[in-house]
């Protein structure tokens, strides 16, 4: 089967399109083309290597290898689903290429809101975008959409990449939030719905843009994070994260698959992170809708110290300094 490897700089799924010929499936990105080559046996045998990651994406949409950061070699399925595709290429694939180019990927939902930007993490059906949109909904901007990418900025603060401008909301959500209208579905849950946002939703003010979406290196960065997580008990309860345990919560704010060198490369980042972004952990009561309340909790924790300069629940431990990371 013939594969083709794509220069990549990679955007949003906007600026790709899929072009089928009798023979073959050709990706289309920034109108970058590269000849056809072999899916060869020495070349997946590569995965294990850093900076090589191979993913199986099923009989819908085929094989990939991302190699470096720049190159991916597709071997497509018989026929191959574009949306589905385009899923792959926009979550996973993308993933491994900003890991390979040392950035930071997390499984979380980017708004700026009043103060600050705000990271939702969580695994999937935790209610990230669905906390993401009640925020919208009081007047948040969306910066990313399940999968924020960061690198350090000028001043040791980890600067956002701009995602693409939409929601995967589950249907129950999205109708009870007014969001179905103008949804489709989602290529690859048939739970979901994909609710397209307008206007310069994924903008962020006053922070320039660079060639690959990019903030300016000066922009401001994030300030926090919160694992939202399903709940034992009746009450929404929010608590700040520190030490040991901060760190172990953010393993699983992580965007995978991850291979085992993969985190150990990250660590300069995450200790940034663990530096300079307040980290919380957010527990929602499992049996009944409660949006309102979580976000009447992350309002009231998260938006009214960082906009005072005061954080009542800072911590008197000492901080970690760059050359302890």
């Amino acid at each position: 089967m013939e594969v083709v490897s794509e220069f990549l700089q990679l955007h949003d799924h906007k600026h790709i399109e899929i072009l089928s010929t009798p023979s073959s499936t050709l990706l289309k990105l920034e109108c970058f083309f590269y000849p056809h080559i072999e899916f060869s046996s020495e070349l997946l045998s590569k995965h294990s290597l850093p900076h090589y990651f191979f993913l199986d994406a099923g009989p819908r949409v085929g094989r990939f290898l991302v190699e470096g950061t720049h190159i991916i070699h597709f071997e497509p399925c018989a026929e191959v689903d574009e949306h589905h595709f385009l899923w792959v290429l926009s979550h996973h694939v993308r993933a491994a290429l900003h890991r390979h180019r040392g950035d930071l990927v997390l499984h979380a939902n980017t708004l700026l809101w009043q103060c600050g930007l705000l990271a939702i993490s969580g695994s999937s059906g935790a209610g990230k975008s669905t906390t993401a949109a009640g925020l919208i909904q009081r007047g948040a901007i969306q910066i990313a959409d399940d999968l924020t990418a960061l690198r350090a900025g000028d001043h040791g603060q980890l600067v956002i990449r701009q995602g693409a401008p939409q929601l995967h909301l589950t249907h129950a959500a999205a109708e009870r939030l007014g969001l179905d209208r103008g949804a489709r579905p989602s290529p690859v849950r048939s739970d979901k719905v994909v609710v397209p946002l307008d206007g310069p939703s994924n903008t962020i003010p006053h922070a320039v843009t660079e060639p690959e979406g990019w903030p300016a290196p000066s922009a401001p960065g994030l300030r926090d994070l919160v694992l939202l997580e399903p709940g034992d008990g009746p009450n929404v309860e929010l608590s700040r994260l520190r030490g040991a345990e901060l760190f172990l919560a953010l393993q699983h704010c992580l965007y995978g698959p991850l291979k085992p060198c993969d985190t150990p490369a990250s660590f300069r980042l995450q200790a940034l992170l663990a530096r300079n972004v307040r980290v919380w952990r957010l527990r929602r009561p499992q049996t009944r809708w409660c949006l309102d309340e979580v976000l009447d909790a992350l309002e009231q924790a998260l938006a009214a110290p960082s906009c005072s300069g005061q954080d009542p629940l800072a911590s008197a431990e000492p901080r970690l300094h760059p050359a302890d990371g």
